[in-house]
This record gives C-alpha cells, structure tokens and sequence, in this order.
C-alpha cells in the first residue's frame, strides 16, 4: 500500500482577514456529510486514499479509484434550490442536467487523490479489465487524452438509444457486438480498421450522427468512442473554469480564501464549484494552501 501524502501549508499567505473567535475552536466539523460510500475506517482496500484537496471536507478517505469516481459523479452539479425557483425553471434545470453524460477527467481524479498517480492508473487500468469503467475519448486542450464514465451509465446510454430510436437500434446492436464480443468487456478508447468492417457504413454514419462515434484523426480509418451531449459538457466545464480563473486573476494577489469563492453563485455552468475546482487543481491552473482562516485557493502563473 502507498504511503498517504500529507497536505502541508504554503509557507506564507497574502490574504489579509482578521480571524474570528470561531476559527480558534477545536475540531470544526463540516457541514457536509460524507458520502455513503466512503469509509472513514476501511483498511482492505488496495488504495488507501485521503482526499486533501476536496472543498468542504479535508479528513475522509477515499478507499479506491472506484469510489473516488462514483464520489465525482455525484457532486457533478450544483444542487437545485428548489425553494427558490419557479417549477418550470427547475423542470428546465432538472432537464438539463439530465442530458450531460456523467463523465470525469483523469486530472480530476489525480486532484483527489493523494496517493501515488502510477498507482491509481494501475488500479483504473484493473477495473477498466474487469468490465467496471468505460474509458472515452476527447481531442482538446487542458482535458487529457480521455474521460472516465461507469460502464454501467455507458450501457444504459446505449440502451435509451434502442429503446427511444427504433430505427438506429439497429446500428446500436452491431455497436455492442463489437465493443462487448469479448467477455462482455471493452478496455480500449477506439474502434480500429479491422473492428470497421463488423460495422457497415450506415451503421457507422448513424452512429457519428448520434454522437457513439468520432473519427480519429490520429489513427487514420479509426473511430473513437464518444458520447451524445459531450460537447455540453465541455462547454460546461470550459465555461466555469474561464469563470472561476477570471475571479483568481481579479485578486490582487491572484489567490481567494476558499470560503469567500464558495459563497458566490457560478453563471457559466451547470456544474458544482467542487466539480470545478478538482479541474483546476488537477490540470495544475490552481492550487489549495491553507491559512489561518481556512483553505484558500491561488493561481500557480
């Protein structure tokens, strides 16, 4: 088992706030609780990992790669403020949330964890094997090589596809066989020349239309696996984080307590700021330190 990395302080801050009584008091408790899921005193996990860089709560353990998606998936959106909101306004948020595929980055997983990367690549390459995780593709700046989606949320995006569009669920059918002929388990990120051919090109046409499909450009002939409705999730995630670095930037010091962030309301995305924090911890554009006060949050350039 890898050693836990300890979070340590930035050796000075800038941020000038006078502390209050309250932050002198021992074991401040968070007002979040932890996820069902997450297990405080597990030790038979392979990954023994302590979250040091997640909002809100910096003690719990994370017990495996696994865990730690599943934990991102559910803090993906900000919560609803249902008293607050007209029906149709939440119906509309409700929709629209609904429609972005859960995925995750790699990078925001690396944030969450403190072990060592290597290991937690190893553990995602074991999970990917045993049929547990889906691995995508995307061609863009700052978001890595591929995503990270539950094999279980992937087969139920292709099975609302049959079931909706019974013209394509044809297509769909011949995708499956291909992706899952072996043991019922794809482990790669693209469909190869010599996968092409169990495919034909109406079904391969359909399937670029509904968004199962891109062509990669970097293995000529080969398509890579992607998702319906990926595109507005990268905009989504795009969008905060252009939101979030431009408040960083208007700092006089480029760096904010983290409390003071939190307290704004984001405009440009559907996704939580915890969501968005682990992108730009995890992709190097920010880092957390801690003061007195509380954690804060700075630019690294």
């Amino acid at each position: 088992m890898p050693n836990h990395l300890s979070f340590t302080a930035a050796p000075t801050s800038r941020i000038n706030k006078r502390p209050s009584k309250s932050s002198f008091k021992k074991g401040i408790t968070s007002p979040v609780k932890t996820p069902p899921f997450v297990s405080r005193s597990s030790t038979q996990h392979k990954l023994d990992i302590i979250a040091t860089n997640v909002p809100f709560e910096t003690d719990y353990i994370i017990p495996d790669a696994l865990t730690g998606i599943k934990y991102l998936c559910e803090k993906m959106f900000t919560p609803i403020e249902m008293d607050k909101m007209h029906r149709n306004k939440i119906a509309e948020l409700y929709a629209a949330q609904a429609a972005i595929p859960r995925v995750i980055l790699l990078h925001q997983l690396h944030s969450l964890c403190t072990t060592n990367h290597t290991q937690v690549d190893r553990e995602l390459a074991d999970i990917c094997e045993k049929g547990y995780l889906q691995r995508i593709m995307f061609h863009g700046r700052n978001e890595g090589d591929f995503a990270l989606m539950l094999a279980q949320d992937f087969k139920g995006i292709l099975e609302k596809l049959k079931a909706s569009e019974s013209e394509i669920s044809g297509a769909v059918e011949n995708f499956e066989k291909v992706l899952f002929e072996k043991n019922g388990v794809f482990t790669g990120v693209r469909i190869t020349n010599g996968q092409n051919s169990e495919l034909t090109k109406t079904n391969i046409s359909t399937l670029c239309s509904k968004g199962l499909l891109t062509l990669d450009h970097t293995f000529p002939g080969s398509y890579a696996i992607s998702l319906p409705n990926i595109g507005t999730f990268l905009r989504n995630l795009r969008s905060g984080r252009r939101e979030i670095l431009r408040i960083l930037k208007k700092q006089q010091f480029k760096e904010i307590l983290e409390k003071n962030l939190l307290e704004r309301k984001l405009k440009a995305s559907l996704f939580s700021w915890e969501f968005h924090l682990h992108d730009i911890y995890g992709s190097g554009e920010a880092e957390r330190f801690t003061t007195p006060v509380g954690p804060g949050i700075r630019l690294t350039s």
